[in-house]
């Protein structure tokens, strides 16, 4: 009796069972990816903190292999076991550079002057295709000034994001 008032439900509302049991499937993924995501990153606390390299392509990748796993559109625990050995290799990435400093100017990069004592490093603005304009922006957007004279330093950090030093 039961089963027949579903299958008149089924038929009245045009739902196929194939899709509810993909739905259904869709939805336990999701919900282990959510909280297996949520784990890793809970547990390295750096992995939402700093921005690198290698954290945003991590990001990029871990959203389009998790996008992949939810929809069925590859095998579940697989792309399970390669979002766990991405997280792994960015902490073995991070260990290598925290022991080598080599290593973190190879994977990381250099920080870079962009204005000493008030002087815009043309050389350096150039090397990393920085426009004044640009500069100036990002001026007037952390320090609400234009005005470089109010500047000591400006370092391009390894994370593209310019930090300004005001003069004493």
């Amino acid at each position: 009796m039961f089963e027949a008032i579903i299958d008149f439900l089924y038929d009245a509302l045009e739902i196929d069972k194939s899709n509810i049991i993909r739905f259904s499937h869709m939805l336990l993924r999701a919900f282990i990816l959510y909280f297996s995501s949520f784990l890793l990153i809970r547990f390295n606390k750096r992995f939402m903190g700093i921005r690198t390299p290698f954290n945003f392509v991590l990001f990029v990748m871990l959203g389009s292999i998790s996008a992949v796993a939810i929809t069925e559109h590859a095998p579940f625990l697989p792309v399970l076991a390669i979002i766990f050995l991405l997280i792994f290799l960015n902490r073995t990435i991070s260990f290598i550079e925290f022991r080598s400093p080599t290593f973190e100017r190879l994977f990381k990069g250099k920080i870079v002057e962009l204005v000493r004592d008030s002087e815009i490093q043309w050389d350096n603005m150039k090397k990393n295709s920085i426009t004044k304009r640009e500069l100036l922006n990002e001026l007037q957007s952390r320090l609400h000034t234009r005005d470089l004279s109010e500047i000591s330093l400006a370092l391009l950090a390894s994370d593209g994001e310019i930090n300004f030093i005001k003069r004493k």
